[in-house]
Formats: structure tokens, C-alpha cells, sequence
């Protein structure tokens, strides 16, 4: 375990690694600090991420694009607004699939 992220490493075939960034103190600029620290990671082990998350307020989504290493094969933007930078995405991107919300979230459960 990483004081700024968290690896899930399978076991068996095939194989899977997820890296997940944990939830640090945005005011202190930690988290922005660690997405870079993972990227710099990511970049000297020769991992280049399938699959992108973005699991956040859509401000945020313009530092994950710009993480982006242009091999993404799915895309999920879980953020309102999301939707809103497809074009930047596959451009970076041109082979993905992307997955994105329309500002339908809610505070409430029904």
C-alpha cells in the first residue's frame, strides 16, 4: 500500500492492476500532488492505463485529462459536466470508449 494511492494487483490470469488515488486534503493541493506522483510511477514502470476513472467534480477533470497517456481504451466520467470534454478525449484518445454522466446526480436517495 502507497501513502497516495492504493494497487490491486490479480492474482491470476489475466492479469489486473487498478491504481486508485485515496482521498487526501485538496486545500493542502495533496491530492493533485499525488495524481502526479502516481502518473510519474505509472510513466517509469511502463504502465500505461486501459481503462480511465474519473470519479470526481467535473473542475477536476482537466488535471485527469491532462494525466491522460493516449493509450485509454475506456473512459468513465463519473462527474456532472463530463460529458461536456468528449472531443478533448478523443483526441487524446481516439480509440476509446468513454462512459459519462449528464449532470443527473443527487443528494437524495428515492
Amino acid at each position: 500500500m502507497k501513502p497516495e494511492w492504493v494497487e490491486i494487483k490479480s492474482i491470476r490470469e489475466p492479469k489486473v492492476w487498478i491504481y486508485a488515488n485515496r482521498a487526501l486534503d485538496s486545500d493542502k493541493n495533496l491530492d493533485d500532488s499525488a495524481q502526479a506522483h502516481l502518473n510519474k510511477y505509472l510513466n517509469n514502470n511502463n504502465l500505461l492505463p486501459s481503462v480511465v476513472i474519473h470519479r470526481g467534480h467535473s473542475y477536476w477533470l482537466p488535471g485527469t485529462i491532462k494525466r491522460m497517456q493516449g493509450d485509454a481504451k475506456i473512459v468513465v466520467l463519473g462527474s456532472c459536466g463530463g460529458y461536456k470534454n468528449l472531443n478533448e478525449i478523443l483526441e487524446l484518445n481516439p480509440d476509446a470508449h468513454i462512459i459519462s454522466t449528464k449532470e443527473i446526480g443527487t443528494g437524495r436517495y428515492q
